[in-house]
């Protein structure tokens, strides 16, 4: 009875910890392969001379979280045409985890021949850096505990996570404001 009564004790401090680690994993992972995907098709567009498309697969809007496929965009069309192969394919993000984007990476995100990033249109008023945002179950916290993940690609093509300056758990944008929804970051 002691032995099972300090099973329980254990069990009861244990488990609130392993789900935090869980979540923890879920977001680093899913930041981890954001990060890895684009700076694969950043160095690949480099190495290969041309432009390469990194384009979401979800149809709905801003939504990365059902993965993305990298490939070679000889027309620079932001379509992937029959000829163009597929060069790496990222996978749908885990249950409960969602990756967002601004309006500059809506669809896609591509990179030149010299590794800076093509965002939006590239029309006056195209935003220098594009956001994308993993979170936990559509949080960006949850009772002071981090939920959210920001990746920032800024115009020279540099891709890097975003900080938490401020100490509050959201992490934030290039511009140094706190990412304000996980939806529309």
């Amino acid at each position: 009875m002691v032995a099972l009564a300090v099973l329980a004790i254990l069990l009861g401090l244990g488990v609130p910890y392993l789900r935090e680690f869980f979540i923890t994993n879920r977001l680093a992972a899913a930041t981890n392969e954001l990060i890895t995907g684009l700076n694969f098709a950043r160095s690949e567009a480099i190495r290969r001379g041309v432009q390469v498309t990194m384009r979401r697969k979800s149809a709905s809007a801003r939504n990365w979280s059902e993965g993305w496929e990298i490939f070679v965009d000889a027309n620079s069309n932001k379509l992937r045409d029959a000829v163009e192969a597929v060069l790496y394919a990222g996978p749908a993000s885990s249950p409960r985890v969602t990756v967002n984007a601004t309006a500059a990476v809506d669809e896609w995100v591509g990179f030149d021949a010299s590794g800076r990033a093509v965002l939006a249109t590239g029309a006056p008023g195209t935003p220098s850096a594009a956001v994308f945002v993993i979170c936990y179950e559509g949080l960006l916290t949850e009772a002071g505990r981090i939920r959210s993940r920001a990746v920032i690609v800024n115009s020279s093509g540099r891709v890097r996570m975003g900080l938490d300056a401020n100490g509050n758990g959201i992490p934030e944008n290039d511009a140094g404001s706190d990412v304000t929804s996980c939806s529309m970051p």
